[in-house]
């Protein structure tokens, strides 16, 4: 008996070790998959699905959009899609990589058609993470362009909308704003490109999804005071190869400007155009641009409220607009400085309590008016006597300032004022602590005194930082006021009472005063400059501060200029262009883009 379960035993025994055995060599032999992925799947994406234009039966247009999807528990990868029937290789360029998670959803794929009319069919396959590929699924839409249609011309517009008719004027086109045109039905996207252009002038055009919509955008800027020719010619087809019929033409005409103003203490420029508008630009903390709102403006805007002005002028955060010898103003109006007879700030032109007024300037926060008659007067702060009326008496609504007639031109520093008279004399009041009214002290005045030792002038400009500057008919520069930075030009960092003159220029026309330097405008149409550069305002391609006029560089046949805070502005070629240098990061001279310039650059056409 017990042999018998000794053999039952040895017999289970070797039994249980055969098993073991076994399942051991098993195990050592199973092989993944090997388009399998790192957990062992080796499912191929399924649930395809494919609709053309959410199941549109037919289309007009070779563009397209797909609407996918697919299911797969490692994720789609990618998914390619084809008029093609055939298999793709799973390592084909045209996949178009995606990332989902067990399901990829999409309603807006791009997709173009080939060009010829008729039913069209698109397959799509799937892929995932260990290259496994889907069946294919397709979808059928009918591709029609009627024969009855031809390709036409439907607008050609501005990018803000308005249209560009014929013999158009004023036409605001440049890099910020394209000229746009709209087709009839979708155009053959390779003809396009070569097809629309301004004559004469380099530019880009892009074009939409669905190749209606085509852009023209300048490469460089275009000029003011111009005639140009925008074109769309014939050579604009439709898929089927049917071109346009003839060509669209566009003449229009960018208005010149006229004048330019900013002042030694503003952040903001003010422009007017040869139709009579005025265009503001920079800093409008407190209205300073007139377009009804306190949001800073990096590119010039119009001012709707013009047509007709003929002078410009501003302040620390104010302006003036003189149009029909009526005066209007807007801006800061802490100090009386609008001439309203209030001191509430206005967004929008305001119309200040005065008549026949032929010139305008704006100091910090005062102003003055030259009459017809000869008479200055002035109204703002008066803290330094800048209003010459006798009194340190702030006022909102405009005062005669003593004593003065026969003036033909007026300009305002910081807290000083400066008249000239028919007789080429200078006259100056306000303050007076670096000698900048130039009569050998630096007592303030609140009534004028003559600039001492200076005759046969015939242009003037007031310094935000206290100095002051004169033309002579001679073509002479002289200088007084302060000079820590050089902008008397006087090759020192003196100050001066009375005035010095700048060495070496001898054909100057007119002058600037910034917040603390200086800028000439000579003969030849060149400008020069001198003083703080530190932020480009001399225009030389440094920011090392002189204390000798050097050449603003590349600017050529200027006719005007103006000298912000800390930004310079050159009117050239007779209208047609504009430059800018220094600092414009609010704007401040309509460069349209936040940044420091340490040379002159165009200034694009607005």
């Amino acid at each position: 008996m017990a042999n018998k379960l000794l053999k039952k035993y040895i017999i289970i025994f070797i039994i249980l070790g055969i098993g073991i055995y076994l399942n051991s060599c098993g195990q050592a032999t199973v092989t993944p998959a090997s388009n399998s992925t790192a957990s062992g799947d080796a499912v191929a994406p399924g649930n395809v699905t494919i609709s053309i234009n959410n199941g549109s039966s037919s289309t007009e247009s070779v563009s397209v959009k797909l609407q996918l999807s697919s299911k797969d528990n490692t994720g789609i990868t990618g998914y390619y899609a084809s008029e093609e029937s055939a298999t793709p290789n799973v390592k084909a360029s045209g996949w178009v990589a995606v990332t989902s998670t067990a399901e990829y959803i999409s309603t807006n794929e791009s997709f173009t058609l080939s060009g010829s009319v008729g039913t069209k069919e698109v397959f799509v396959w799937f892929k995932d993470a260990a290259e496994n590929m889907s069946s294919p699924v397709s979808s059928k839409i009918i591709l029609s362009i009627p024969a009855s249609t031809s390709p036409a011309v439907l607008s050609i517009t501005l990018d803000n909308g308005s249209a560009l008719n014929n013999n158009a004027t004023n036409i605001t086109t440049s890099n910020r704003t394209p000229i746009t045109v709209k087709f009839n039905k979708s155009m053959k996207a390779s003809t396009i490109s070569s097809n629309i252009y301004v004559l004469g002038v380099s530019g880009m055009v892009s074009i939409d999804a669905t190749s209606t919509v085509a852009t023209w955008t300048a490469n460089s800027n275009l000029s003011y005071g111009t005639q140009y020719t925008f074109t769309v010619s014939n050579g604009v087809t439709d898929n089927l190869g049917k071109a346009i019929s003839g060509s669209s033409e566009k003449i229009f005409t960018t208005l010149k400007i006229l004048s330019i103003a900013s002042t030694g203490s503003a952040r903001h420029t003010l422009f007017i155009k040869s139709d009579g508008t005025v265009w503001s630009t920079g800093y409008n903390d407190h209205g300073e641009l007139g377009i009804g709102t306190t949001t800073n403006q990096l590119s010039p805007v119009c001012i709707t409220s013009f047509s007709t002005a003929s002078a410009i002028a501003t302040g620390d955060e104010h302006s003036l607009v003189l149009s029909n010898g009526e005066l209007w103003t807007f801006g800061k109006n802490t100090y009386g400085q609008l001439g309203m007879g209030s001191t509430q700030d206005a967004y929008v032109p305001v119309r200040a309590d005065i008549s026949n007024v032929a010139a305008i300037a704006a100091g910090t926060n005062h102003s003055l008016a030259l009459k017809t008659d000869g008479t200055v007067w002035a109204w703002g702060r008066n803290e330094s006597g800048q209003l010459g009326d006798g009194t340190n008496i702030d006022r909102s609504t405009p005062v005669q300032v003593s004593g003065l007639t026969g003036v033909i031109a007026v300009a305002c520093g910081g807290e000083h004022s400066l008249a000239l008279k028919s007789d080429g004399t200078v006259w100056a009041w306000g303050q007076n602590f670096h000698g900048q009214l130039g009569d050998g002290t630096t007592t303030y005045r609140n009534t004028p005194v003559q600039v001492s030792g200076i005759t046969g002038v015939i242009s003037i400009s007031g310094g935000y930082f206290n100095f002051s500057l004169a033309v002579k008919s001679d073509g002479t520069v002289w200088a007084w006021g302060w000079n820590a930075d050089g902008q008397l030009g006087d090759g020192t960092n003196t100050t001066r009472l009375t005035p010095v003159q700048i060495p070496g220029i001898n054909n100057a026309v007119a002058v600037a005063a910034g917040m603390s330097f200086s800028i000439i405008l000579k003969s030849d149409g060149t400008v020069w400059a001198t003083g703080a550069n530190a932020s480009g305002t001399l225009g030389d391609g440094t920011q090392t501060k002189q204390t000798s006029p050097v050449q603003s560089i590349g600017v050529s046949q200027a006719t005007a200029i103006t000298a912000g805070r800390s930004f310079s502005v050159a009117l050239c070629s007779a209208g047609k262009i504009l430059y800018g240098w220094g600092y414009t990061g609010e704007g401040q001279f309509g460069y349209g883009i936040s940044t420091q310039l340490n040379t002159p650059a165009q200034i694009p056409v607005f």
